[in-house]
């Protein structure tokens, strides 16, 4: 072959073309293998692995203890959090057995500086407690600024409340949500001094409890439920001899207790049914029955369930 074949110039172009394909491909498969080891390391870029930003157990408050800041991994007050997207948290809690005020409530202050000058966003939280077994609580949100500050205060002033475990992640993913959504899971097999828990329903299941039973004429009881910020149908049947019910919805309010968010009076001959939406803000819901039939005993069936966003 020579130069003075027409066809000459476009063979060696195709040559010089092959050697930078080959140079470029084994330059490529170095790159991959790297990028695989980096994804390995730290997660599909732009979707990090979750980072473990707090990790606090048996955290005993003393009683009445108000806003006692939680520190984080590094043993710091304030946790940057500019490189994440959303927050996941478990929460574990028991109390006294003869507490009268069984919560805690946990105060997320969102700041734009490390100096705190600057508050972005604050969310309070109050989650109950059982006496008998942790209780447990979850939670995910989207960070609302670049540090965060957790601080908690034991709603009772008699007792101590203990934290069993306090576990947060920061995530680089969106979070689900467009506001923050915690559950606390109010089951059965718990004990909650000073009320009944639900005979069924989960939480996770989208039932925030299920309760049936008798209240003897004259008397109150204070049903628990679990925990759900927004919405939830609340269902109910009554029956018995000229029952008359009033079922008051409430929620525990830091540093004002049992607060009324709502009221259903439910008279009947022998027996009514009836459901009404409520509002639910970031604390367990709280059902307060009172028979106001002076001789004879009520019987009721209610749930609570949750309405998707």
């Amino acid at each position: 072959m020579s130069t003075d074949y027409p066809d000459w110039g476009a063979l060696a172009a195709l040559q010089t073309f092959i050697t930078d394909l080959n140079l470029a491909s084994s330059t490529l498969q170095a790159t991959a293998a790297q990028i695989a080891a980096e994804i390995a390391a730290t997660g599909v870029p732009l979707l990090g692995n979750p980072v473990e930003l707090y990790a606090q157990s048996s955290v005993v408050l003393a009683a009445g203890a108000s806003n006692q800041v939680l520190d984080n991994t590094s043993s710091a007050a304030l946790t940057p959090m500019g490189g994440y997207l959303a927050y996941d948290v478990s929460i574990g809690q028991t109390c006294n057995a003869s507490s009268g005020a069984p919560f805690i409530t946990y105060r997320l202050d969102w700041f734009a500086d490390n100096s705190t000058n600057y508050l972005m966003w604050q969310e309070y939280w109050t989650i109950p407690s059982a006496s008998n077994l942790e209780l447990f609580s979850w939670g995910t949100g989207p960070v609302r600024g670049a540090y965060l500050q957790v601080a908690v205060t034991n709603e009772d002033g008699t007792y101590s409340n203990e934290i069993n475990s306090f576990v947060m992640y920061g995530n680089s993913r969106p979070a689900p949500e467009a506001t923050s959504d915690w559950r606390s899971t109010v089951i059965s097999s718990r004990n909650i001094p000073g009320y009944t828990v639900p005979t069924s329903g989960l939480s996770a299941d989208g039932v925030l409890g299920a309760f049936s039973g008798s209240l003897s004429a004259g008397l109150s009881r204070n049903l628990i439920a679990s925990g759900y910020f927004g919405q939830c149908l609340l269902g109910f049947t009554v029956a018995g001899t000229s029952p008359s019910l009033t079922v008051q919805p409430a929620a525990y309010l830091t540093g004002h207790g049992i607060t009324d968010i709502d009221q259903y009076y439910v008279p009947g001959p022998t027996a009514l049914g009836g459901s009404a939406p409520i509002n639910l803000p970031r604390s367990p819901l709280i059902l307060q029955l009172t028979n106001n039939n002076a001789s004879n005993s009520v019987t009721y069936a209610i749930s609570a369930v949750t309405v998707p966003r």
